[in-house]
């Protein structure tokens, strides 16, 4: 979802948490320490006023997308049987 949410351009922590659906803030920081860690997204901090931090994607999160997007369709090819 997060991956999905970066992708049009740069969210802030509150756009990313309405992204997810209202997660938990905790919750929501330890994934993206961990996307940053594996080089998947990056923070940047601004210091204008108001200071805030947004998070976007890297080019390896990137090439993530249409991997993404494979799986999305296959889903949608393929539904769960109730």
């Amino acid at each position: 979802m997060l991956i999905r949410a970066l992708a049009p351009s740069p969210l802030r922590f509150g756009q990313l948490q309405d992204e997810a659906g209202g997660v938990n803030p905790r919750t929501l920081s330890a994934r993206l320490v961990r996307l940053e860690q594996c080089g998947i997204i990056t923070k940047s901090v601004h210091s204008k006023m108001p200071p805030h931090t947004e998070y976007s994607l890297t080019a390896k999160g990137r090439d993530l997308l249409p991997i993404l997007q494979s799986m999305a369709d296959w889903g949608a090819k393929h539904p769960p049987i109730s």
